[in-house]
């Protein structure tokens, strides 16, 4: 019933485009009609067959998103990127597969050719499985306005792996300054790395990224460092979280301005058809501003779910394990990389990474431009990178 909705609900669609097309082209009424009539002819057959004449519209539930793909190549995302759910699904099943992290430069490339020749119309032999793989091995391992491949160690989907071993070292109960310091400088080092090559702009060259790294990296460790040794100072309570996280909090935004500044002198920005219409520095500073959100939800999130889920884990288990230093800090890093993983993702999905923005809210430049097919551009999209 639902195949059957959807066809008919298309028919009628697609002769209502066509039509509308036609009128505006100045066909004669007669071959608007010829449309009008294979979508009444479809709709009486479904009408014979017992098909609901309303077709179930609205996000398609989120086990049928899991379970149940689209074919590849329908026009339609794999996940419901529409809604927050959609985009959640999206990336914890691009950036939570670690398989993706050992794909070649040659394999990549393998992936590339297959969509290309299916895109051209060509007879791959691939399965709608395989096309879907291929299409989360090409987006998990390159950036998505350039198609260069990123590093793997750099790639989100290697996220949760690397910070196991930076919180190993910032999680030592034993740990002296100089340890702690070096600890807090690899991980603004890694947080830079990672900003750079998850960058929306494919501007950049190493004289920058040089400049960048010791800004971000000088700047996010002393406010690091700085904001845990309050913490520790503070008197205890909501206080005691409170400055370290937003120490953590305001490292995280300042590494990633810093080390993708140069996106406020603007990103591309396209219509809905695909045309790029020019660089708006405003869609630049919206991409800076909701990827700081999500790392400030994240943020949020580790620092306060994680020692929750991680005392729970240890009052749970055997006191042997829960007493011994080396268990407990076991216990700890498993929830971290399990939180880490989980969070991230779903912090991510708040914002889809291809954007939407109104044209009121952008440059001058950008009013009263029209699209391909000549309508009046009111909306633009442009990436906003990770």
């Amino acid at each position: 019933d639902d195949c059957g909705g959807m066809l008919r609900a298309f028919a009628l669609s697609r002769a209502a485009r066509l039509g509308a097309g036609c009128a505006a082209a100045g066909l004669a009424a007669s071959q608007t009609e010829c449309l009008g009539a294979d979508a009444r002819r479809i709709s009486e057959s479904c009408d014979a067959v017992g098909v609901d004449k309303s077709p179930s519209t609205g996000p398609r539930p989120l086990m049928e998103q899991l379970t149940n793909p689209p074919p590849f190549g329908s026009g339609a995302s794999r996940f419901d990127m529409s809604t927050y759910g959609g985009r959640a699904l999206h990336f914890l099943n691009v950036l939570g597969d670690p398989t993706t992290l050992w794909t070649s430069a040659a394999e990549l490339e393998a992936h590339r050719d297959l969509l290309r020749r299916h895109a051209k119309g060509e007879k791959t032999g691939a399965t709608d499985a395989e096309l879907w793989r291929a299409d989360k091995v090409v987006t998990a391992t390159t950036r998505g306005e350039t198609g260069e491949m990123v590093p793997a160690p750099f790639r989100f989907s290697f996220f949760a792996y690397a910070n196991l071993v930076i919180c190993a070292g910032l999680l030592r109960p034993d740990a002296s300054l100089a340890s702690a310091a070096f600890f807090q400088w690899l991980n603004q080092s890694y947080n830079a790395g990672v900003n750079w090559c998850n960058r929306s702009s494919g501007e950049g060259d190493i004289q920058s990224l040089a400049t960048a790294y010791v800004a971000a990296t000088g700047a996010a460790l002393a406010i690091g460092v700085g904001g845990t040794a309050l913490g520790k100072r503070a008197g205890g309570g909501i206080v005691r979280l409170t400055v370290p996280m937003l120490g953590v909090a305001l490292s995280a935004v300042l590494n990633l301005v810093l080390t993708r500044r140069a996106e406020l002198d603007g990103v591309p920005v396209y219509s809905t058809d695909g045309m790029e219409l020019g660089i708006s520095k405003a869609a630049g500073v919206l991409a800076l501003t909701k990827c700081s959100e999500a790392r400030i939800l994240w943020t949020f999130l580790l620092l306060t779910v994680t020692p929750v889920l991680s005392g729970g884990a240890l009052s749970a288990l055997p006191s042997a394990i829960s007493a011994s230093p080396t268990g407990a800090m076991a216990v700890d890093l498993g929830v971290t990389f399990a939180c880490i993983w989980l969070f991230v993702p779903l912090a991510m999905a708040v914002w889809p990474q291809r954007d939407t923005v109104a044209v009121s809210a952008l440059e001058e430049q950008f009013q009263g431009l029209k699209d391909k097919q000549r309508r009046p551009i009111e909306f633009v999209e442009y990436n906003k990178g990770l």
